[in-house]
């Protein structure tokens, strides 16, 4: 991402654009380019990318509903976190190990510690203010919460960002649920239970002096809506920390862009079948090389005249030489047998020269 330092100006100009940014005071500058919209939707060279661009836009589709089950919290952040939403949904969009590329579902129920503790903050966090733990419990059955808020005390475990005089905490239960790619329309979609109706429920504590705390309480919270018919969704808590200012006639009102918000848990279904994602093949530089390879001795044990077996062979021993080529290693390999026609033990050496995309046998020293 480029800034603009020296030379201030908004707007286009030629192939460059400047704009403004939430979460940095400078002027982030971008350039115009690439390939048209209709090349890179019907030609044959941008068939692979199609099928990214597709998965990449179930991600920002399912992000919005993440985002709207926690919207009360929006006020609290202090940067966009919209893309950061989208890489941990696409991180358990990979974790889909069944479908093809372009079909792969987005299934959080399976994977919700990969967004618990998601911070809506970048440089003043939840965690930095409330120093002791907030907990709660779930219980997706009822589509309820508890949660656990500790005892706060001003610069001992609450620590607030700026001078406001009173604080309240906040917290919020939604429904997010999984996505999957729908053949008929050709876009990814939640399942057909879920709606826009599907809204989130609110509990908020007393409005306290920031400079005496408060004590500690407990909230419970639950979902006005019916509970949803299969185990495709996950419920999102989130929890944050809001400021206020005392008006003239006694009520206080929020003072937004203040405090500081988070995912405080995630309920999902947990895995089903755990399923391993193919990580496809290994590049020639890429190959392992074992420290040994085995190999039997050629020579077979020849029976002694008085007829008693022979002892056993004793362990190969196997040392590393310097390869003159980078791209070959060299094992030599010692092997001693007993014959019962030479009493003395005979040595013979073998060498396995390790390529790039082979292993071979290379002779005898």
């Amino acid at each position: 991402m480029a800034y603009l330092t020296e030379l201030k100006f908004s707007g286009s100009l030629g192939d460059f654009t400047a704009y403004k940014m939430r979460g940095t005071d400078k002027t982030v500058i971008r350039r115009k380019g690439g390939a048209s919209k209709e090349t890179i939707r019907t030609s044959r060279r941008f068939a692979t990318a199609r099928l990214w661009m597709t998965e990449f836009g179930g991600c920002s589709t399912m992000g919005k509903e993440v985002r709207f089950m926690m919207h009360p919290m929006k006020a609290l952040a202090d940067y966009n976190f919209s893309g950061f939403v989208n890489k941990a949904l696409k991180q358990i969009q990979k974790l889909d190990g069944v479908s093809v590329l372009g079909r792969r579902a987005i299934r959080l129920s399976q994977h919700p510690e990969l967004l618990q503790g998601f911070s809506l903050n970048k440089y003043t966090t939840f965690d930095s203010m409330v120093r002791t733990p907030v907990t709660c419990t779930i219980d997706r059955a009822t589509g309820s919460a508890r949660i656990n808020i500790p005892r706060l005390v001003r610069d001992i475990n609450f620590f607030p960002n700026g001078p406001h005089p009173a604080y309240s905490l906040v917290v919020c239960l939604g429904v997010v649920p999984d996505f999957e790619f729908n053949s008929q329309t050709g876009k990814y979609a939640p399942p057909q239970w879920y709606d826009s109706m599907q809204g989130w429920a609110i509990a908020e504590t007393p409005w306290y002096s920031s400079l005496k705390g408060s004590p500690a309480q407990t909230l419970d919270i639950a979902l006005q809506n019916a509970i949803p018919p299969d185990a495709g969704y996950s419920l999102q808590l989130t929890v944050g920390v809001q400021f206020g200012v005392l008006h003239d006639n006694g009520t206080v009102k929020q003072i937004k862009r203040t405090g500081a918000a988070k995912i405080l848990s995630v309920a999902g279904s947990g895995p089903t079948d755990e399923i391993i994602p193919n990580i496809g093949s290994f590049g020639d530089t890429d190959a392992f090389l074992p420290e040994t390879f085995l190999a039997d001795d050629p020579q077979e044990d020849i029976p002694s005249a008085s007829g008693l077996a022979p002892a056993p062979p004793a362990a190969p021993k196997a040392f590393r030489e310097p390869p003159a080529d980078p791209r070959k290693v060299a094992y030599t390999y010692i092997s001693t047998g007993n014959r019962a026609v030479e009493p003395a033990a005979t040595k013979s050496e073998r060498v396995f020269e390790v390529g790039v995309t082979d292993v071979y046998f290379s002779g005898y020293q």
